[in-house]
């Protein structure tokens, strides 16, 4: 069966990615002023954004499953 968004589930998906872009900009700033410039690890850069994608992807399961 094919889901069918509406327009009202769109713009909650784009307001939930947008706070989740906000959340990963704030703490790869914080990251970044704390180690300092010449100190940053690509790792850790990867891993910070990582950690928020896969915790709102597991949050949207939790969502579908309580509904």
């Amino acid at each position: 069966m094919k889901k069918v968004f509406t327009n009202h589930k769109q713009r909650k998906s784009l307001k939930e990615w947008a706070f989740t872009l906000v959340l990963i900009a704030i703490f790869l700033t914080a990251y970044i002023q704390k180690t300092g410039i010449e100190h940053v690890s690509l790792l850790k850069l990867l891993f910070i954004p990582a950690i928020f994608v896969v915790a709102y992807f597991v949050d949207k399961k939790f969502a579908e499953y309580a509904s």
